[in-house]
């Protein structure tokens, strides 16, 4: 697809908090972004076709679903992008769940992971595929109108939000409550979103510390634990890398 136009469904999958949490627990920036880390890939572990990962955005994963022909011709791919949607709901929460059941650590940033929160923000329109260097990268008005929607009036951190043109596309089962919101930006002009809010996905039923510590519990407690402690060595070596920490000034 270098060096062509297609049409797409865009979408970035944000960690809320992510910079306030980061800078806030500087400290422990190492051990924060092992924890970070964990949460992107337990999202990118649920990008699968249609959906494809374009890159990491230091605290986001920027994706798509593309599609060859005309104005209909993403009808093909959207049931199946409408299921995979709330799946990084529940992986997000699931890892989250199991990263503060397993903490044993005294640090603020295992103390406060528990803040952190999913958003999505979603558009579809068409994008120009081409090659920069060893990078393919998207270009195009509508992939600029999604990443400029990160900064919006929502409120809430733990959400989906659809322009006009996904919502058209996408729909979900058992969807929470629905609001709809004009955003307005310079040189863009205004877009028309719908909000489905999440508040019910990516909290524990149960605090950890009230929870029954049954021996399925204790063995990932202490599985986690250990890969914690693992990746944050081969951190420090340089044997694996963290996500790129771009919201943060040096």
């Amino acid at each position: 697809m270098i060096n062509e136009t297609k049409k797409v469904i865009l979408i970035i999958a944000d960690i809320s908090g992510y910079t306030s949490y980061m800078v806030a627990h500087r400290a422990e920036l190492e051990h924060g972004q092992v924890l970070i880390t964990e949460l992107l890939e337990a999202i990118i572990g649920q990008a699968e076709i249609p959906i494809e990962i374009s890159k990491l955005e230091g605290d986001a994963v920027f994706m798509y679903a593309a599609a060859a022909g005309g104005e209909t011709a993403l009808d093909s791919v959207a049931p199946e992008v409408s299921k995979k949607l709330l799946k990084f709901f529940d992986a997000f929460s699931e890892k989250l769940s199991e990263l503060v059941e397993s903490s044993v650590c005294c640090c603020k940033a295992c103390a406060n992971l528990d803040k952190l929160r999913l958003k999505l923000i979603i558009h579809s329109g068409e994008a120009f595929f081409h090659r920069v260097g060893n990078f393919n990268e998207l270009a195009g008005v509508d992939v600029i109108t999604l990443h400029r929607l990160l900064k919006n009036s929502v409120d809430s951190n733990h959400y989906i939000m659809m322009t006009e043109s996904a919502h058209k596309l996408l729909s979900f089962e058992g969807k929470s409550e629905m609001s709809e919101i004009i955003e307005n930006y310079s040189e863009i002009g205004s877009i028309r979103n719908f909000v489905y809010y999440m508040d019910g996905r990516g909290r524990p039923e149960t605090s950890p510390a009230t929870q029954p510590k049954t021996f399925s519990t204790l063995y990932r407690k202490a599985k986690t634990l250990i890969w914690l402690v693992a990746r944050s060595m081969f951190l420090r070596l340089g044997l694996i890398k963290g996500p790129e920490l771009k919201n943060i000034a040096k």
